[in-house]
């Protein structure tokens, strides 16, 4: 079964249901970014078999249900969103995972887990929803056993990973005006230039307008982790998607529906997807320190703390 899929239509008498089913089955569901993060997470991560994970904003529990079902002993998520964890909560129910998926409503700045009890931490794209960031990632240190592992993904500093070219975004913006109100986003019809498009796409839930290489390391390495690997996300290539969604009006969605949005055109989603992240692929092909739109960074715990956190110098908290 591919990675993201949780509904169950089979038993449908719509026809539609059963062809979503066929599809879901097939290709997992069309969550784009979640399936770029899930290349470098599962790959970082490795053999989980057996270990205790915290998923730190677990959203709608897609990456801690596919964590249990790799044989993870115990999954936490971790979130803030009540609508979120419910759904999450509704699919644990259904794919029978209760007793390996444990699921929190709690900010990841103050983390309801006792000192060093998690063997790794991921944290998919939600350091840059936390104002606190840093304070985040101390709380992700304090849980983790020493040497546990963080795999973690930020959005680029945009003024740098503009850099890319080159991008659709740019072509885009070039449109005529009238082109662009009748095709366009709002990004794209408001937006004058690509860093302010950038901006106008993130301004809805996002704290931070993008990491750069040194500002999270740096922040890693405050927080008492040790950076192993560093990688770029969705470059040449893979932007091409981000760039149509954001800017298109026809794959414009809305919060809501069984996957957390509910698309203008679901058939044009389902069609687009696969192509989209076949295309994705592309990226492998270029150079590794090529410019991305996001970081991809595993760190380890500092063994030098191991003693303070024997020493209870990290904070207390609740065992499960």
């Amino acid at each position: 079964m591919p990675f993201g899929y949780v509904p169950d239509y089979r038993n449908s008498r719509d026809l539609e249901s059963r062809l979503k089913d066929i599809y879901f089955r097939l290709l997992g569901m069309p969550y784009y970014a979640q399936h770029i993060g899930s290349r470098l997470i599962f790959h970082e991560l490795g053999e989980v078999k057996g270990q205790k994970v915290l998923d730190a904003g677990c959203g709608d529990g897609i990456f801690a249900i596919e964590l249990a079902k790799k044989g993870a002993a115990m999954v936490c998520g971790v979130d803030i969103s009540e609508v979120a964890l419910d759904r999450a909560q509704r699919r644990v129910r259904e794919l029978k995972l209760d007793q390996r998926v444990s699921l929190f409503n709690a900010s990841a700045t103050q983390l309801p887990f006792a000192t060093g009890y998690f063997d790794s931490v991921i944290c998919h794209s939600v350091l840059e929803h936390i104002p606190d960031d840093v304070d985040a990632l101390k709380e992700m240190n304090r849980v983790l056993k020493a040497g546990g592992l963080l795999v973690l993904t930020v959005p680029a500093d945009f003024e740098k990973a503009n850099k890319i070219s080159p991008r659709l975004a740019k072509a885009l913006l070039r449109l005529p005006r009238k082109l662009r109100t009748a095709i366009g986003s709002r990004p794209l019809i408001e937006a004058e230039s690509l860093l302010q498009f950038c901006s106008l796409v993130i301004e809805p839930y996002s704290q931070q307008f993008g990491y750069s290489r040194e500002e999270i390391c740096g922040s890693l390495r405050e927080s008492g982790f040790e950076v192993k690997s560093f990688q770029h996300l969705l470059k040449t290539f893979g932007i091409i998607p981000l760039d149509l969604m954001d800017a298109l009006s026809c794959f414009s969605v809305k919060y809501g529906g069984e996957f957390g949005y509910v698309a203008k055109h679901e058939w044009l989603f389902g069609l687009c997807f696969p192509l989209f992240y076949a295309i994705s692929y592309l990226d492998s092909l270029l150079h590794s320190d090529a410019p991305g739109v996001a970081l991809g960074i595993t760190a380890r715990k500092q063994a030098q703390l191991r003693q303070e956190l024997k020493d209870g110098k990290c904070g207390i908290a609740i065992d499960l």
